[in-house]
C-alpha cells in the first residue's frame, strides 16, 4: 500500500537526518489513510501522526505539528501511545524556548505513569535521593553496570525518556529540580536496566557532584555516562551525554582545548539524530571554549 511504503520511506528519511524528506513521505503516508484509519490501522495510523508530529517540529511546521498530536492524543488508545505524542509537544515547547510550560507538561505525563517527583522538592528530599543513589553506586563500574539487562517495562522505559527529556529545562529554568529528576533516572537505571538515556542520567549525576565539590567521584561517573553512551543502540542521546561529561565535569580536570574537537563532533552528531537543542549547546561550547 502507499500508506506503508511513504511510512517506510519516512523512517528511512529520518535515520538518514533528511527532514525536509521525512516531512514530506509522512505527509503522502497521511493522505493515503482512508476513511477509517484508526480503526483499521491503528498502529500505522498512530505512527503517521506522531513520527508525522516530529518531522514537522524539525522543519519548522508548528501548527502542523499541533494538528497532528492533538488527533493523535485525542485518538491514542493507552497512556503510552498518548506519553509517545506528549513527547514530541515537550521536545517542541524545549526548542521554542517554553521551558516551564515543558517541565510542567512532563511532570503531569510522569504522574500518568505512575512516577511521582515533586515540583519543590525540599533540600532534605533531594538530599536523600542522591544519597540513596550515590551509596547504591559504591564500588560499582562500568564493566559492572554495562552487564545490567536492557530495560523492558515499556512504562519505566517511558518514563525515562520523559525525565531525559527535561534535564536541561530544569537546568535552566528550575535548578533546583536537577538533582532529584537526575537521581530518580539514574535510579531507574538500576531498579529497571539500561536504556537509551542511561548514560545521561550517569553524565547529569557527575554535574550535580562536581557543583558540591566531588569532582573525583564525579568524574568517575562521567567516564562511565561515556560508556554507556557509546552503545550504538544509545545513539540518540549520545551528543548530549557527551556534551555534559566533556563541558560540565572532565573540563574542570583535563585541559579546555581537549573539549573541542569531541564537542564539534557532538554537534554533527546532534543534527544527525535531530536533537537541535544540543546541537546548539555544542556549537556554543566550541565557539566559548575557542575563545578561551
Amino acid at each position: 500500500a502507499r500508506r506503508a511504503l511513504n511510512l517506510s520511506a519516512a523512517r528511512r528519511a529520518t535515520r538518514s537526518a533528511a527532514f525536509d524528506p521525512a516531512a514530506q513521505y509522512y505527509g503522502a503516508a497521511f493522505a493515503h489513510l482512508g476513511e477509517s484509519p484508526w480503526e483499521e490501522n491503528y498502529e500505522e495510523t498512530l505512527a503517521i501522526h506522531v513520527e508525522g508530529a516530529r518531522a514537522a517540529y524539525l522543519v519548522g511546521d508548528e501548527p502542523r505539528m499541533n494538528q497532528l498530536l492533538d488527533v493523535a492524543i485525542e485518538r491514542a488508545k493507552t497512556v503510552l501511545d498518548r506519553v509517545a505524542a506528549r513527547e514530541v509537544r515537550i521536545q517542541a515547547m524545549v526548542a521554542a524556548p517554553r521551558l516551564k510550560d515543558a517541565i510542567t507538561l512532563a511532570f503531569e505525563v510522569l504522574g500518568a505513569l505512575g512516577v511521582e517527583v515533586p515540583l519543590e522538592p525540599t533540600e532534605e528530599e533531594t538530599a536523600v535521593v542522591i544519597g540513596r543513589v550515590v551509596a547504591r553506586l559504591e564500588g560499582r563500574d562500568v564493566a559492572d553496570l554495562e552487564q545490567l539487562p536492557a530495560v523492558t517495562d515499556r512504562r519505566a522505559a517511558a518514563a525515562m525518556r520523559v525525565i531525559h527529556g527535561i534535564i536541561s529545562s530544569c537546568y535552566l529554568a528550575a535548578p533546583e529540580l536537577v538533582p532529584i529528576v537526575t537521581g530518580r533516572l539514574v535510579e531507574a537505571t538500576l531498579d529497571h536496566g539500561l536504556g537509551a538515556t542511561s548514560g545521561y542520567g550517569f553524565a547529569v549525576l557527575g554535574l550535580v557532584l562536581n557543583v558540591t565539590g566531588a569532582t573525583p567521584l564525579a568524574y568517575r561517573f562521567g567516564s562511565i555516562a561515556l560508556a554507556l553512551a557509546a552503545r550504538p543502540e544509545h545513539r540518540a542521546a549520545q551528543p548530549k551525554t557527551e556534551h555534559v561529561v566533556r563541558t560540565h565535569i572532565y573540563a574542570f580536570v583535563d585541559p579546555v582545548q581537549a573539549a573541542l574537537e569531541p564537542e564539534q563532533r557532538s554537534f554533527q552528531r546532534a543534527m544527525d539524530v535531530g536533537d537541535l537543542e544540543f546541537a546548539g549547546w555544542a556549537l556554543h561550547i566550541s565557539v566559548v571554549y575557542g575563545f578561551y
